[in-house]
């Protein structure tokens, strides 16, 4: 239950992280480009926001 929750949190994080970014390169995030751009920094951050989670937590199986 907890590690769910630590999820859940690690990826809110991420995803307001990857915003944070694309608020700052994107010049226009109505257009059809800057709404690309935002969602694939969004995805960026969250998927290395959960995967650096998993790493430094030992949760992954794949830790050395």
């Amino acid at each position: 239950m907890f590690s769910t929750l630590r999820t859940i949190l690690v990826a809110f994080v991420g995803m307001f992280v990857g915003t944070v970014a694309a608020a700052a390169i994107v010049p226009d995030p109505t257009s059809l480009l800057g709404m690309t751009i935002t969602l694939v920094l969004v995805a960026v951050f969250s998927y290395a926001a959960y995967h650096l989670d998993e790493r430094f937590a030992g949760n992954s199986s794949t830790n050395a």
